[in-house]
């Protein structure tokens, strides 16, 4: 990846919605039996009445090639309401993985999460909470959803240095 990489709202680039539907639902569709690619859809076409606010997303593209994304959301799992706000679905593209690429996401939506004055932000994983922890994330809890075992971690989001939200 190099300097042709964009990153902007999807408010801002609605011409994802549909591909990155698309690949979030080939990502989770196991993990929730009733989400289909339809509700993937009409949610992220939420996302697209919002850059600064809840829910948004954050894509990443390098001129027609979608490459990554993550969310802000009110909820990840309904099953799951004492926690909120949550950072959500955390994609990059199989190739474009190991490059930094969602370590950059992560911390840009915590940066955002700063600027509307979340004081704590909340995510779940399945299987990466070392990769959470090394961008500062504490695990709070582990559970199950839907025969899942999760990590729930947390952070209080800050304001990042501008070296800090620069893509390497």
């Amino acid at each position: 990846m190099d300097s042709s990489l964009s990153i902007g709202y999807l408010a801002d680039h609605p011409e994802w919605v549909e591909e990155l539907a698309n690949q979030h639902w080939e990502e989770w569709r196991d993990l929730a039996a009733t989400w289909g690619l339809t509700q993937a859809s009409e949610e992220l076409w939420e996302h697209t009445k919002n850059r600064q606010g809840i829910p948004t997303t954050i894509v990443a593209f390098d001129e027609d090639l979608l490459l990554g994304s993550v969310s802000l959301e009110v909820y990840d799992y309904q099953q799951i309401q004492q926690y909120s706000p949550w950072l959500t679905s955390l994609w990059v593209m199989p190739f474009a993985r190991h490059r930094g690429l969602g370590t950059y996401l992560v911390r840009r939506m915590v940066h955002e999460a700063a600027c509307l004055k979340i004081p704590r932000l909340h995510l779940l994983t399945l299987d990466h909470t070392t990769f959470y922890a090394k961008l500062g994330w504490t695990l709070l809890e582990l559970g199950s959803v839907d025969d899942y075992q999760i990590s729930i971690m947390s952070i209080t989001p800050r304001h990042l240095a501008e070296e800090e939200l620069r893509f390497h």
